[in-house]
C-alpha cells in the first residue's frame, strides 16, 4: 500500500550541514547608578532566622544546647532576653513569640531560648543530677548559658518562661541572677511541697500518670501529626508554635526503633524524665522567698479565668492567684494611691495553661512592654538593684530554698491544663 503523506503543518524539517552558530548575548549597557547587592537568601536552622535577624546561631555549653539571636538597631542598653520552656518541650516552641513585630519593635536586643537538659537537643540527666530537683537542675542551666553568654556583667536582662521554665527563672532569680524582669506564663508556685498531702495531688497525680504512658515513637511525620493533632493539649496551638515543637521536639530519621522501618520519629525528652520533674518541682521554701523578689519593682499578674492546671486548697485560678499577690507583697500599701510595688491582676478570658503558645501576638505585647522598660531605664533607679550580683554557678538552696534575691518586674500569666 501507499504511504501516507504527511501534511505540510507535520513534516520535519532535516538538518544539513553545521549547526548555524547562536549570536552571543549582549551585557546590558551600565547605568550611572551602583547597583544594589543581590540580597543572600537566609538559611534558617528554625523560624528563628526566617526573619531579617542580624545573626542567628545553633550554641552549646556543659551540655546545654540553646540559639541566639538578634533584633539589630540602636539602644542605649541592649537587653538579652532569655526564654524558658515548659517541661517535656523544647527552645523552638518560642519562634512563634520571640519574631513577633512588636517585640522587635519595642527595642533592639537579642535573645537566647534554651533547651534545659533531657530536653530538645540538650544533654540528658543523670549522676549527682539525678533524680532531678529543679532548685538544682534548672537553675544550673539558665546559669550555665548566661555565663557562655557573659551576661552576668551587669547586662541588662529579661526572662520569658512557661510553667516549669518560669518557675525556673524565678529560682534563679532567687539564687542571684540580676533579672530586669521576668514574664512568667503560669509558674508553678505554691505554698508546699510535692508530697504533702493536699488537694493538689490530683493534679500532680494525673500529669505524672500521663507522662509516664506517654508514647515516644512513630513511623512517620505524617503519622506523628495525626497522632498529636486531636490532643487536647495542641487543639488551642499556634500553627507556628505546633511547627516549632514537631521540628525541635522529636529526633527525626533515626528509625524510631519500630521494627522495619528506617526512616522512623523518636520523642526527644524521655518520658520518665519527664515525670520525675514534675514530682522535683519547688515547693513551700521557694514560695516564702517570693518577697524577695518585690525589692523596688512592679508585678504585673495576668490570669487565664478556666486555669486547672493550678487547682488547690485555694480553689480555682483566681484563688491562686490570690495566693500569689499575697507571696509577691504580703504588706500592701494601703495608701488610695497606686503603688508600683503593689502587683495588679488582671484575668485573660478563654485561655489554657498553653497561652504564650495560643496568643503569642498578646503574650509578646507583654515582653514588648518590659523591653521597652529595660532599654529605656529610670535615671532615677538603683543602677544595681542585685544584692548579690554572683550567682553561685551550682547552687543549692537548700532547706530554705536559696540565697540572695533580686529585683525584676514580674508578669504572670495563668490559663487551663488539659491532659495530653
Amino acid at each position: 500500500p501507499a504511504k501516507p503523506k504527511l501534511s505540510p503543518k507535520l513534516s520535519l524539517p532535516v538538518p544539513t550541514g553545521k549547526p548555524k552558530p547562536q549570536p552571543k548575548p549582549q551585557p546590558k549597557p551600565m547605568s550611572d547608578k551602583p547597583q544594589p547587592k543581590p540580597k543572600p537568601k537566609p538559611k534558617p536552622s528554625s523560624l528563628l532566622a526566617a526573619r531579617a535577624m542580624h545573626r542567628v546561631e545553633e550554641k552549646r555549653s556543659g551540655g546545654v544546647a540553646y540559639t541566639r539571636g538578634t533584633w539589630t538597631g540602636e539602644s542605649p542598653r541592649r537587653p538579652l532576653v532569655l526564654y524558658c520552656h515548659a517541661t517535656g518541650f523544647c527552645k523552638e516552641v518560642w519562634d512563634c513569640l520571640a519574631l513577633q513585630e512588636c517585640i522587635g519593635a519595642a527595642a533592639a536586643h537579642d535573645f537566647i531560648a534554651l533547651d534545659f537538659r533531657g530536653h530538645g537537643d540538650s544533654d540528658g540527666l543523670h549522676g549527682a543530677d539525678w533524680p532531678p530537683k529543679w532548685e538544682r537542675c534548672l537553675v544550673a542551666d539558665i546559669i550555665n548559658v548566661l555565663e557562655a553568654e557573659n551576661a552576668l556583667d551587669g547586662r541588662p536582662l529579661l526572662g520569658v518562661g512557661h510553667s516549669m521554665g518560669a518557675s525556673g527563672l524565678v529560682l534563679a532569680a532567687l539564687s542571684g541572677v540580676g533579672f530586669l524582669g521576668l514574664v512568667l506564663f503560669e509558674p508553678i508556685l505554691v505554698p508546699y511541697d510535692a508530697t504533702d498531702a493536699q488537694q493538689d495531688q490530683k493534679v500532680l497525680q494525673r500529669l505524672v500518670a500521663g507522662a509516664r504512658r506517654r508514647r515516644r515513637r512513630w513511623r512517620d511525620g505524617a503519622e506523628l501529626k495525626r497522632y498529636l493533632a486531636p490532643k487536647a493539649t495542641f487543639r488551642t496551638w499556634n500553627e507556628r508554635a505546633f511547627e516549632g515543637y514537631i521540628r525541635g521536639g522529636f529526633r527525626w530519621n533515626c528509625g524510631g526503633g519500630v521494627p522495619g522501618v528506617s526512616r522512623g520519629i523518636e520523642l526527644k525528652c524521655d518520658p520518665r524524665v519527664e515525670a520525675f520533674l514534675y514530682l522535683g518541682r519547688c515547693g513551700r521554701a521557694t514560695f516564702a522567698q517570693l518577697p524577695k523578689l518585690m525589692r523596688g519593682t512592679r508585678v504585673a499578674v495576668v490570669a487565664g479565668d478556666a486555669s486547672t492546671h493550678v487547682r488547690g486548697p485555694w480553689g480555682d485560678a483566681a484563688g491562686y492567684m490570690d495566693q500569689l499577690r499575697a507571696a509577691f507583697n504580703p504588706n500592701p500599701n494601703p495608701n488610695p494611691h497606686p503603688n508600683p510595688n503593689n502587683p495588679s491582676v488582671e484575668l485573660w478570658e478563654g485561655h489554657t495553661h498553653w497561652l504564650p503558645l495560643e496568643d503569642p501576638a498578646r503574650a509578646a505585647r507583654c515582653v514588648a512592654a518590659q523591653l521597652v522598660a529595660a532599654a529605656n531605664p529610670d535615671p532615677n533607679a538603683n543602677p544595681n538593684p542585685n544584692p548579690n550580683p554572683n550567682p553561685n554557678p551550682n547552687p543549692n538552696p537548700g532547706p530554705n530554698g536559696g540565697g540572695g534575691g533580686a529585683a525584676c518586674d514580674v508578669v504572670v500569666s495563668l490559663g487551663r491544663v488539659d491532659e495530653t
